[in-house]
């Protein structure tokens, strides 16, 4: 039998390997550790720890009325005895590892409470503000040599926490985080904390808390927590959005987000808004609904639009980023609305209605996505999507529709019964749907015909007459006449004028209609009434009735002009009318003969605009004189606007010249503004040969007749000419000024005149309202505003066009005065027939060259109008013949908006402003494609955002932001705001001032110190009242920067002030504006950070083992396969193993072990010799 040769493997050497391993990962996890807390910043976040001893521990208590120290107790003592001893503790830890601009999380000095002999003890924490020591604090005494500034202690009386101790043997925290951070970045000495028991707690209410000098448990001790990062991430503060299940937002309009955050380092950050919480600092790693930009702003919003792929709750996660790290996402959600859907069926178009054939079944599909109940009404009209006539206005759809699933968000089959009876005409079916959200609707693609009236009657007129007294050209004339019929369509009234007068009449109660018409020219005129019914019965049987048109009472009186006058003399020329009557725009035309010459802005046919009852008007003219001698007739003509005519006497100037042959002309300024200079020069000439004059003197009389100037001697630069400069005052009576000129030679005067005006400052036209859009009242008005310092006369002329097509319906003209600094209403009433979008336009001039105007587009208009001829389009026919009249029906929008803005913008060249201007939706339909415009300025001097506001409910507002940049130009520009929806149009006047840099600074700063102003006035609060405080002391940076000219410096502390100035408006838009939030403590990275080293090298060990394990494995089986082998070893016997095994175990101590391991080592080689050259090849594989 062969003999197993067995290689001896002691368990000892598996049990050395496995444990080099361990020791080679508690290395790993020390070194990992000894790195972390020795370089913090590699992961931004540390704890501090310190829970000082005997040696290091600085804490003690002090007791009232005692000079005792007790500084080496083993416990504190809190509270107020029954004798009326007060304890108070005193503590100190050194934190002055932790670096400077570390920002601090958390900060908790923990205490353990041995004993207490009350129910409960309140406790309050303050800041230290003297030194101290341990070893000799007294209620008296700091240190051995100096006493407390007040008696038990020097603190800050700002309380840093109060905590309520009512067990023992228990761990209390108490927070001093503002402390802690004072004592960090160096705002404060760090003398430690003073813990006080409250006031009021009562007699024999006593605590202890466990000392530094404590020996029988240290863990006991009083031990302080810091948590401190590199960078805090930002911390959300407030979370706002616009949509929830009370407010649900609809596809296509904006979800608002708003969020306010808290930076401890102030940071700037921004936000995003994700569809899951997986959000760094690069943004949204799913999709992203919207997120801010980077700003210093600590309140931000976003917004994102609505699409039909969102659900009616859509879950979103936010977070705040800084540009290192972001705060914890919060998850909230967003609410939509998915607008119901209808779907008419029929009637759809084309269909024959008749009541004969029973009730009519309306048909329509309804659904809706969010399994909303729906309901809705039913009306038809006229026009497509007309809601004139109501079918059912209260309609639960559950009630019409088969709705198998009991799910709205399938399609459902819907019918609804209804009865026509006594209706006729072509209509269209309107059907709307309302999810209790958002209405939504369908209507007929064509009109359907409903014939269940059979009428072949046309209607009763039984009277027509026309209002009794004068009719005179423009008066307005009412018809009226009475008419019985259950289906009326249409009243009108034709006149036989040219063309032919149509006018809708209206009922002023069952039978009784009436309409009104401007009467024309003088002569007799016929009107004659009609009627129609609803299917197609007209009545025009009566014969037309005569009236008579008068020419209005008027005389022209008052004709002024001077009885002579020299050649080229300008001379003035007035008259008046006196109109009785009412006269609408009248022209007063002034005949002279060959040679007079009138001078610019006095038109020889002037606008003298409309006339009321009993008005006298004043028309003046400035002609020159000719150069023939003659005796000259003058005369007025004053026209309206029917061709009737009004004529004044004549009057008479004898012109001509001197005997002998001297002659004075003139030439000075022709306009000067208020405040500015006036020059005149005067010429005298003998045969038209200059020569001097003994003497000239000049006057100056004002637009009242006053005299200014004079007379005075006028200077004489040269032969035969003289001059003189007068200043204009700034609060003079503008207007036409006369100034006359007096030359005497050989005691002989000459006299020559001139006229010129006097201006002041700007007028504006502006608030046009339409009082009353019926063509048959229509009524407009307009503010006329005048912002100078004296009463000036304004010339304002209007005209009233198509907006379609431009043509003019109307036109008038009038001057009137307005006073200094006041403004005035001027009212006029066109005359028109024509129903439609129309435009007003009003234009004022003052001096002849200053004008202001504006204008507006507005729907003229009428219950009705009908065909010319007098009679409506559609036979009468009989049953079931012949259409029925047409009738076009024009009803004015509820549709009103305003615009909040700033009416004049200040900036300068290459510094871009942005400004606000609000829309606001001031009527009762919803405003929809709203797009905002400049009128009068270069597209590249602004930016508007957004492009547009997809639609406004009433009463909502939205905002455009502007940009303007002017980068050429310093002065007033003026310009237009043009907002624009399908609904309505309109304009708004506005002027951009452009100033030098340094007034545009100025300006600024002065606007911001208003705003200042306006905000304390507004709030008492402390906190935002010390915000503003900030707010004016960047504003004074400013100032002091422009006041230098160092305009870069201004400019960056303007925009800082106004960021401050925004920050602290919104803050009080939504309240107290200051919110307190406790401190945040940031997670424990250093307890998460060991875990994971932690099972990374556990793992890894596990790992090594196992790989171990089976090499142990796979060596046994070698074992196994060589002890089959055979041998030839002769000198290795077992019994020499067995021998030197027996010696070994015989010896002790030292020398054992070196025995043991030397026989073993010799035993091995020995084996291993043995073996190499038995199984030479495996050796080899072996090495």
């Amino acid at each position: 039998m062969k003999k197993k040769v067995v290689k001896p493997r002691n368990s000892s050497v598996k049990k050395k390997i496995f444990l080099d391993f361990l020791i080679l990962g508690v290395i790993i996890i020390i070194f990992s550790f000894a790195i972390y807390y020795s370089n913090p910043g590699l992961t931004g976040a540390a704890i501090y720890e310190n829970q000082p001893g005997i040696a290091d521990g600085n804490d003690t208590y002090i007791r009232n009325s005692s000079t005792l120290n007790f500084g080496s107790d083993t416990v504190l003592k809190l509270g107020v005895t029954a004798a009326g001893s007060e304890y108070r503790g005193l503590l100190q830890f050194n934190v002055s590892t932790i670096d400077s601009q570390d920002t601090l999380t958390s900060a908790l000095v923990q205490t353990y409470i041995s004993t207490l002999n009350t129910e409960n003890i309140t406790i309050n924490a303050y800041r230290i503000t003297s030194s101290w020591n341990e070893s000799d604090s007294t209620w008296y005494k700091r240190n051995s040599t100096t006493n407390w500034i007040s008696e038990g202690a020097d603190y800050n009386e700002l309380l840093l926490d109060s905590v309520i101790i009512n067990e023992s043997g228990k761990w209390y925290n108490f927070s001093i985080l503002n402390a802690a951070r004072g004592w960090v970045n160096g705002s404060y000495v760090n003398y430690g904390i003073i813990l006080i028991p409250q006031s009021g707690t009562g007699n024999n209410n006593l605590t202890e808390i466990i000392s530094s000098d404590y020996i029988s448990d240290s863990s006991l001790r009083p031990k302080i927590t810091i948590d401190h990062t590199s960078n805090a991430a930002p911390t959300i503060a407030s979370i706002s959005i616009n949509s929830n299940l009370t407010n649900l937002k609809k596809v296509g309009e904006d979800v608002s987000f708003t969020i306010e955050w808290t930076d401890l380092e102030s940071d700037n950050a921004q936000f995003f808004v994700c569809n899951s919480s997986s959000i760094t600092t690069a943004g949204c790693e799913g999709s992203l609904f919207c997120n801010t930009s980077i700003s210093s702003s600590s309140l931000q919003s976003c917004s994102y639009t609505i699409l039909s792929s969102n659900n009616r709750t859509t879950n979103v996660w936010i977070s705040a980023c800084d540009a290192g790290n972001c705060s914890t996402p919060n998850a909230t959600s967003f609410n939509m609305n998915h607008l119901p859907t209808v779907l008419v069926v029929a009637p759809n178009g084309g269909e024959i209605v008749n009541q004969s054939q029973g009730n009519y079944s309306i048909q329509f599909n309804e659904t809706d996505s969010d399994s909303d109940k729906l309901f809705g009404a039913i009306y038809y009209g006229e026009t497509q999507n007309s809601t004139t006539t109501l079918i059912n206005g209260n309609l639960n759809f559950t009630q019409f529709c088969t709705d198998t699933d009991s799910d709205t968000s399938t399609t459902n089959n819907c019918t609804y019964s209804w009865n026509t009876t006594g209706l006729y005409g072509n209509y269209f079916l309107t059907i709307i749907a309302n999810d209790s959200y958002h209405p939504s609707n369908d209507s007929s693609i064509t009109n359907f015909s409903i014939v269940s009236l059979v009428d072949t009657t046309a209607p009763n007129i039984t009277a027509q007459w026309i209002e009794s007294g004068t009719i005179y050209s423009g008066k307005s004339v009412s018809i009226y006449a009475n008419i019985s019929e259950s289906h009326i369509s249409t009243v009108w009234f034709s006149i036989n004028t040219t063309p032919q007068q149509n006018v809708t009449m209206s009922n002023t109660s069952r039978e009784n209609y009436n309409g009104t018409f401007i009467a024309s020219s003088p002569r007799t005129y016929q009107f004659k009434v009609y009627a129609n019914d609803t299917t197609g019965n007209t009545n025009n049987s009566l014969t037309g009735q005569d009236f008579n048109v008068a020419k209005p009472t008027a005389s022209p009186q008052g004709m002024l002009s001077p009885s002579t006058s020299a050649i080229y003399n300008t001379i003035k020329v007035t008259s008046q009318l006196n109109a009785t009557d009412p006269l609408r725009d009248v022209y007063a035309y002034l005949y002279v003969s060959d040679g007079f010459t009138f001078l610019t802005d006095y038109s020889q046919n002037t606008n003298s605009g409309n006339y009321t009852s009993n008005q006298t008007k004043t028309t003046t003219w400035f002609v020159s004189t000719p150069s023939a001698e003659a005796n000259y007739s003058l005369n007025v003509s004053f026209t309206d606007h029917y061709g009737n005519q009004w004529n004044s006497s004549n009057t008479y100037i004898n012109v001509m010249q001197t005997a002998d042959s001297r002659l004075l002309t003139l030439s000075g300024y022709p306009e000067v503004e208020t405040s500015g200079g006036y020059f005149i020069e005067g010429f005298f000439t003998k045969g038209g040969v200059p020569e001097n004059a003994d003497s000239a003197s000049i006057k100056i009389y004002d637009s009242i007749g006053s005299l200014i100037v004079g007379p005075v001697a006028m200077n004489n630069p040269s032969t035969g000419t003289y001059n003189y400069s007068y200043t204009v005052g700034a609060s003079v009576n503008e207007g036409q000024w006369k100034t006359v000129v007096t030359a005497t030679k050989s005691l002989v005067n000459y006299t020559a005149n001139e006229f010129w005006k006097v201006v002041g400052g700007p007028f504006d036209v502006r608030d046009i309202t339409i009082d009353n859009a019926a063509v048959n009242a229509l009524q407009i008005s307009a503010i006329v505003e005048n912002t100078g310092g004296a009463v000036k006369d304004i010339a304002m002329a209007w005209n009233l066009t198509r907006e379609d097509t431009g043509v003019a319906l109307d036109s008038g003209a009038d001057t009137f005065a307005v006073n200094p600094g006041s403004t005035r209403t001027y009212t006029i009433t066109p005359s028109t027939t024509y129903v439609g979008q129309a435009r007003i336009t009003f234009l004022g001039t003052f001096s002849g060259t200053e004008k202001a105007g504006a204008y507006k587009t507005f729907s003229t208009t009428s219950s009705t109008t009908t065909p010319s001829g007098g009679t409506p389009t559609g036979g009468g026919g009989s049953s079931g013949g012949g259409g029925g009249g047409a009738t076009v029906t024009t009803t004015e929008k509820a549709t009103s908006a305003s615009l909040n803005y700033e009416k004049e913008i200040t900036l300068t060249k290459n510094i871009p402003k942005k400004v606000e201007v609000e829309v606001e939706n001031t009527g009762t339909e919803k405003l929809t494609n709203i797009t905002l415009t400049i009128q009068g300025l270069p597209e590249g001097e602004y930016n508007i955002s957004p492009m547009l506001i997809n639609s406004l409910s009433a009463g909502k507002k939205g905002v455009f932001e502007i940009e303007f940049t002017i980068t050429d130009f310093i002065g007033e520009k003026q310009f237009k705001y043009l907002l624009k929806t399908n609904e309505l149009e309109k304009e708004e006047d506005a002027t951009l001032l452009i100033l030098s840099i340094q007034d545009f600074f100025k300006s600024e700063i002065e606007r911001l110190k208003t705003k200042i102003k306006e905000l304390k006035g507004e709030t008492d609060n402390e906190k935002i009242i010390s915000e503003i405080k900030k707010c004016e002391d960047m504003l004074s940076e400013a100032e002091k920067s422009v006041e230098k000219e160092e305009f870069i410096n201004a400019k960056d502390s303007l925009d800082k002030s106004k960021e401050c100035i925004d920050v602290v408006e919104k803050k009080l838009e939504r309240g107290t504006g200051i919110f307190k939030f406790p401190e945040i403590n940031m997670p424990n990275i250093t307890i998460i950070i060991a875990i994971v080293s932690i099972i990374v090298i556990i793992a890894l060990l596990y790992y090594l083992y196992m790989i171990y394990k089976k090499l142990s494995v796979l060596a046994f089986f070698k074992r196994e396969e060589i002890s089959q082998k055979p041998t030839s070893i002769s000198d290795l016997k077992k019994e020499n193993f067995d021998s030197k095994l027996k010696n070994i175990e015989k010896k002790l101590g030292v020398e054992k072990y070196k025995t043991e391991v030397k026989s073993s080592e010799e035993t091995d080689k020995k084996y291993q010799e043995a073996k190499s050259k038995e199984n030479p090849e495996e050796s080899s594989e072996k090495k």
